[in-house]
């Protein structure tokens, strides 16, 4: 038995490119209304620094992505964290119970 399939040509491929979703990091004044600063993504960031009215933040679009708190950039730096947060903190509120300076965002 004999088949005859169509040849292929570049027109006929098709390319799928994975949708990226990226992650939000929204940062407040302790009151978590007066917004300071956002952050959105797609890949990790590490080390980032953050404006010093802080006390608040939110995340979302978390995926498989954790957020890392770090007191200074040298903690960050040496890769010391204080808290971490994941996709089960998504859209709330978030007080940490520390004074952070520095953040990551990890895939």
């Amino acid at each position: 038995m004999k088949f005859n399939l169509p040849a292929l040509c570049p027109t006929s491929l098709v390319f799928l490119t994975p949708v990226v979703k990226g992650w939000n990091f929204e940062v407040f004044d302790e009151d978590c209304v007066t917004f300071v600063d956002a952050y959105s993504r797609t890949t990790d960031e590490e080390c980032e620094n953050t404006p010093n009215s802080h006390q608040c933040f939110r995340i979302s679009n978390m995926g498989t992505c954790e957020l890392y708190l770090h007191a200074t950039a040298d903690d960050c730096e040496n890769e010391v964290s204080e808290q971490f947060y994941g996709p089960e903190n998504e859209d709330k509120d978030i007080s940490p119970d520390f004074s952070w300076d520095s953040w990551s965002m990890l895939r």
